[in-house]
């Protein structure tokens, strides 16, 4: 499980969210808590240090959030939060802090569903998508955390991704007290399910194929993990993957969606129609994103 959490907070509300959830990740845990705000820099004097005239607005800024970070409330079970202010360029001041706690996973607020490919796209959280050493969780809204506990839903299609992603997954349930949700899409679709590409016998019969192989991937994915059976729900689902996960989030809401990506840099360059991607564009639910053990895409 997760033992030392960075929070980014920039006072939006899906950040508000994101710290919340990880208080409640910690109060469960006992992890390490780090809450952080970067005051950023306004401009330099081109020697890489900020113009003179602008330090009082700088400092004004710190001593603002400071008292801000002051106020937010430890967690009633746990150690204390741990709160930091720093200016300097936002995301690389964060990627530095996570590497000086030796972060495992770092947690931020983000933006509407549907906005995030043009609100990310050389934004703060692009840049922790694409560089942050370790797992990331990103939040749109706040959860309902004090009634039932979320459930922890993992895409499940058999590779190394998705068992990694599985393990993260298992871990937070087991954290958060909440139930396992195992989804499998087998994607029926053209030229399969709607061309006449394929006669009908062809068809039904490369359908029970997808399903039987889903089955089988859900049985061996339970039979890996160790939660009691009546946390872990099975989704044998049929469509395109992202409607259906997507569906999937949202009935068994509140939910937390969990996928894989290849290696510390594996969101470099990465194509916009994948899955995962997908998922942090349209998901109203929060997305922890796992780290591969590689280090190339």
């Amino acid at each position: 499980m997760y033992h030392r959490i960075l929070v980014a907070h920039d006072g939006s509300d899906a950040a508000e969210g994101a710290f919340r959830l990880a208080k409640h990740v910690v109060a469960r845990t006992g992890a390490r808590l780090v809450v952080a705000h970067v005051v950023n820099e306004l401009a330099d004097d081109g020697g890489g240090s900020t113009d003179p005239r602008l330090q009082p607005v700088l400092d004004e800024r710190t001593q603002r959030w400071e008292e801000r970070l002051d106020g937010l409330p430890d967690p009633a079970d746990g150690p204390e939060i741990e709160r930091r202010v720093l200016a300097g360029p936002v995301a690389d001041t964060l990627l530095d802090l996570a590497a000086e706690i030796d972060a495992d996973l770092v947690v931020a607020g983000t933006h509407g569903v549907g906005s995030l490919r043009q609100v990310l796209f050389g934004s703060v959280s692009q840049r922790l998508l694409e560089r942050a050493p370790c797992d990331v969780l990103f939040v749109r809204r706040a959860l309902a955390l004090d009634g039932s506990p979320p459930a922890v839903l993992v895409g499940f299609d058999g590779s190394d991704d998705a068992r990694r992603a599985l393990a993260a997954g298992e871990n937070l349930a087991d954290a958060l007290g909440g139930s396992l949700v195992l989804a499998h899409v087998a994607a029926f679709e053209a030229p399969f399910s709607d061309s006449g590409f394929l006669g009908e016998d062809t068809r039904q019969q490369i359908r029970k194929q997808l399903h039987d192989h889903g089955h089988e991937l859900l049985q061996q994915a339970r039979s890996s993990v160790s939660l009691a059976d009546e946390r872990v729900v099975e989704e044998r689902l049929e469509g395109h993957a992202r409607e259906e996960l997507l569906a999937a989030c949202a009935k068994h809401a509140p939910a937390i969606a969990v996928v894989g990506t290849r290696g510390a840099r594996g969101f470099a360059g990465l194509l916009v129609g994948s899955v995962t991607r997908d998922l942090l564009d349209y998901s109203a639910a929060p997305v922890l994103v796992v780290r591969g053990s590689s280090t190339g895409d």
